[in-house]
């Protein structure tokens, strides 16, 4: 792995972090409107609360930094570092948010640190630009059309499930168990359809980087469809996640909306950019290890 592509993911995961960082903050808004004493419909907006205010800034400020190096790095490596949040998320949980963390979960965290360093060490590096034509034609992959499919099956199941178990839960029906399958019911219907931000946001960064190395893409109708596309899907995830702060506790929610967030970001991307056919056997049998290790912590810590 050559020494720009390691600076990118740097790049990367303080980004991440900061993400991650603007999550607790903003979270810290929501805790601080509803401990106000008085009525729901006399609270003030959550947009007028300072901590969700500087929480926002934070956020966009690493998603920017997340933004650029996609164009510089594979999406399913990013995607699956981005999985330094599960670190960052206890640490800042309990500081910010001072919420409990219990020893499973700080030991949990060590699946990460080895799935990442996997990761790093046996995946390879692809910086190559890419131009409108060849982004267009990958659209026509039988491979990638099949995923589409799949994500908005799973999208519109999870959704089902969810707008369901709310309904059973409102109503006190088996509480307990729905408690615990709401979040990631949430999670899984929101994360398909918000990861295709990741999706659109390396397109643009890598058209952007194309265009400055001599060879512009902006004559082209595709681009400016792709920074729609992005504006549009980062807005529905962003909401989304407010909302899911909003609703359950942030050590339950962040891990389980970054697990959606990295599976789907590490399929679309592969599948996509066609990443995973650039990896040798040893580098796809290392890629699926990191990320199993990685998966890994959320079981051991729920």
């Amino acid at each position: 792995m050559d020494s720009q592509t390691v600076a990118w993911i740097v790049v990367n995961l303080i980004g991440s972090v900061c993400v991650n960082l603007g999550q607790n903050v903003m979270k810290m808004g929501h805790n601080k409107r509803a401990a106000l004493e008085c009525l729901d419909s006399e609270r003030p907006n959550i947009k007028r609360i300072r901590e969700w205010q500087v929480g926002v800034v934070i956020f966009l400020a690493g998603g920017i930094a997340n933004f650029v190096s996609f164009g510089y790095a594979p999406q399913s490596l990013l995607s699956a570092l981005g999985s330094v949040q599960f670190v960052s998320n206890v640490v800042f949980a309990s500081v910010v948010l001072k919420e409990r963390v219990t020893v499973r979960t700080i030991g949990a965290t060590a699946c990460i640190v080895a799935g990442c360093v996997l990761l790093v060490v046996f995946t390879g590096s692809s910086s190559e630009t890419l131009t409108v034509p060849v982004l267009m034609s990958y659209y026509s992959s039988p491979a990638y059309i099949a995923y589409l499919v799949a994500m908005l099956f799973v999208a519109t199941g999870f959704f089902s499930l969810y707008r369901h178990g709310k309904r059973l839960s409102a109503r006190g029906e088996a509480r307990q168990h729905w408690d615990r399958l709401l979040p990631v019911s949430y999670a899984l219907f929101c994360a398909p359809l918000g990861t295709q931000s990741v999706l659109f946001s390396k397109s643009v960064s890598v058209l952007l980087r194309t265009t400055l190395a001599g060879e512009s893409q902006l004559g082209y109708w595709f681009t400016y469809v792709s920074l729609i596309a992005f504006v549009v899907t980062i807005t529905f995830w962003v909401t989304r996640l407010n909302k899911s702060l909003k609703l359950f506790t942030a050590i339950v929610i962040v891990p389980t909306m970054q697990i959606g967030w990295t599976i789907f970001s590490i399929l679309s991307g592969g599948i996509y950019f066609h990443e995973f056919e650039d990896y040798d056997s040893l580098e796809t049998a290392m890629f699926v290890l990191g990320v199993v290790v990685i998966m890994a912590r959320r079981g051991s810590s729920s």
